[in-house]
């Protein structure tokens, strides 16, 4: 026997299939319940059922049960958690990484910019991709490399965002 809840020395397999009915009932566990899942016909008087109970501790044992039962569920929580944060920050390094190529895409388009033959919605589009993707990786803990607000952007907010990488680059 290694654990409370496995079958007991001398335990006999009739008593320990009772105990495992009642084991399994979960919290809300009780003997008339174990009658009732084994068949009232075919299952032992609840009188009997009390005396294989206190004798072979079925209240001790399925709370050791019950325990290590959580226990498993917390570790398997926590596994899930931490693979979970593990992809979470793979995602935002790959934001971060979009971001930081949408903006060396757009500074190479500033630097060749004419700006009477400019593609200004074309420009609007990506930068405000760059700055929507630097914005959630923000969101996790990185720190904007701009202010500019992709939502409320007008021309003159692009011109100026424009003018900020071209002086940034030199």
């Amino acid at each position: 026997m290694d654990h409370p809840w496995d079958r007991q020395p001398r335990e006999s397999s009739r008593a320990y299939a009772y105990f495992v009915a009642y084991r399994d009932m979960g919290p809300q566990r009780s003997l008339a319940g174990v009658r009732q899942t084994l068949g009232e016909g075919s299952a032992p008087s609840r009188g009997r059922l009390g005396q294989l109970s206190v004798a072979w501790s079925w209240v001790e044992r399925s709370s050791a049960w019950d325990a290590h039962v959580a226990r498993q569920r917390d570790r398997a929580a926590a596994d899930t958690a931490r693979k979970g944060d593990r992809l979470r920050q793979a995602s935002l390094a790959r934001s971060r990484e979009l971001a930081s190529d949408l903006r060396a895409k757009l500074a190479e388009i500033i630097d060749g910019l004419d700006v009477a033959r400019a593609d200004w919605p074309g420009l609007m589009k990506l930068a405000c991709l760059a700055v929507d993707l630097e914005q959630k990786a923000c969101a996790a803990g990185m720190a904007p490399a701009e202010d500019f607000d992709p939502e409320g952007a007008t021309m003159e907010h692009l011109e100026a965002y424009i003018a900020r990488c071209r002086s940034s680059r030199r």
